[in-house]
């Protein structure tokens, strides 16, 4: 089973080992490789996969980036200092969304009510600006929300609930790093945000994209012109810590995430599946060209063989799960292996009414 550290930048290996080694699920609906954004011919998402997304780097993420020489790197450390030089969205903390972007970002959304229906415009406005090609060129520096989004999880909604704990588990890292990095650097005290900041309310820039001078100017202070030499000095601060200092710079607010993780992440993986199921009257059946039959619900979709569909018709008080293993094993498949969680997750099948 994989681990979280396929899923996390390479700099949290070592710094939080435990993290890293936890065990989840294969999500094989959402991959990159095969965005499903990206698999009609007239889809928007052609040019951006779910990229539509402007990450907001922690300085030490970014002072990472800078500083890595491998070859790979260069084009994402070519837009990050183009990014620096525009001084758009950029704070002692790390990036943070531009205020056009934001404005553009927050008006896109709420004009219609499905993302699906975006022109391809639209998408194209909200590209992230480190996406190339189908690829990211930061991907070793990732930011949280990059780290955890799934569009659609084999795990349902316990596996929603395991991603989110996880993206504000580690949004509440990059917070408490960047700002003990600052506090490090000796950067004064009485300018430092506790909480998460954003341009609008730090009025960096306006929505035509100009920077405010004088508030960036007394944001960065003696740093002003300086900023890839802090955000260097973040990332070595940053990567020489032990997992003992991690764990107190996240004090008792990242224990209780990491415990609250832990929970779903037993959701996620050890689901309890009653003995009985039945078909979701709500269930949407769509048959297939291939033979095959796709199974939507309001959790996503799933295909099975129709052998397998004609035989979850019978599922009842009477015919249990375990019958259900029997019928079809002869006929090479493993239901409890191959199709038993996903189908429990995806709430293609509910406990039987007694």
């Amino acid at each position: 089973m994989p681990q979280l550290y396929t899923k996390l930048p390479s700099l949290y290996h070592r710094l939080l080992p435990e993290l890293a080694q936890r065990e989840v699920p294969a999500e094989t609906f959402a991959t990159c490789d095969n965005c499903v954004l990206c698999q009609k011919e007239g889809s928007p998402y052609l040019g951006t996969k779910c990229c539509t997304y402007y990450p907001e780097l922690p300085n030490y993420l970014i002072g990472g980036i800078l500083q890595d020489e491998r070859p790979e790197m260069q084009e994402g450390k070519r837009r990050l200092r183009a990014i620096i030089a525009s001084r758009l969205g950029v704070t002692p903390y790390g990036l943070v969304h531009p205020f056009q972007y934001a404005l553009l970002d927050k008006t896109i959304r709420n004009s219609r009510q499905n993302q699906y229906d975006w022109t391809r415009e639209e998408v194209a406005t909200l590209r992230c600006p480190f996406y190339n090609q189908g690829w990211c060129t930061v991907w070793d520096y990732r930011e949280h929300c990059c780290s955890t989004h799934f569009c659609t999880s084999v795990g349902g909604e316990a596996g929603q609930k395991f991603w989110n704990a996880l993206d504000e588990h580690l949004l509440s890292i990059e917070q408490s790093l960047s700002r003990h990095a600052l506090l490090e650097l000796s950067f004064p005290v009485e300018q430092l945000q506790s909480q998460r900041v954003a341009s609008d309310k730090l009025n960096l820039d306006n929505a035509i994209g100009q920077v405010n001078e004088p508030t960036y100017s007394q944001l960065w202070g003696t740093w002003a012109g300086r900023e890839e030499e802090l955000y260097q000095m973040a990332y070595q601060c940053i990567s020489t810590l032990s997992q003992q200092e991690v764990m107190r710079t996240l004090g008792v607010q990242g224990e209780l995430q990491y415990k609250q993780l832990a929970h779903w992440q037993r959701a996620f993986l050890q689901p309890e599946i009653p003995e009985h199921l039945s078909l979701n009257k709500e269930l949407k059946v769509e048959p297939l060209p291939t033979g095959e039959v796709e199974l939507k619900t309001s959790a996503g979709s799933f295909k099975v063989p129709g052998l397998v569909y004609r035989m979850l018709l019978k599922l009842d008080t009477n015919y249990t799960v375990d019958s259900l293993e029997e019928s079809l094993a002869p006929f090479g498949f493993h239901f409890k292996q191959e199709y038993l969680h996903t189908l429990f997750f995806m709430k293609v099948v509910v406990p039987a009414e007694a």
